[in-house]
């Protein structure tokens, strides 16, 4: 996906989010999930080098609100967040690649 290997099965509620290669990034998403009650139920992640882009793929055991994605969207070192949710009626999964998020 955008140059990122990454795996995910779009059965869950999923979280991507595209950042910095820096140390926290992903202790204070997952410090916000577990705030907001959020379980994580599958996690993958990639870079396209130390220091660079890297993008998160986090499957969720439960639908998130709208107001933890503008959070998670102003942590340091956050440069995009999307969401999808295939059994969500509301769905913002029109953009977004095959199951299997290929490279």
């Amino acid at each position: 996906m955008n140059g990122f290997a990454v795996k995910f099965s779009c059965s869950y509620p999923t979280l991507l989010i595209r950042h910095r290669d820096q140390p926290g990034v992903i202790a204070a998403l997952s410090a916000a999930l577990q705030e907001e009650g959020l379980n994580i139920g599958g996690l993958s992640l990639s870079r396209m080098e130390r220091q660079g882009e890297a993008l998160a793929v986090v499957e969720l055991d439960a639908p998130v609100q709208a107001g933890l994605m503008e959070r998670i969207g102003r942590m340091p070192h956050v440069l995009q967040t999307d969401y999808m949710d295939l059994n969500d009626d509301r769905g913002n999964d029109d953009e977004l690649p095959d199951a299997e998020g290929t490279e």
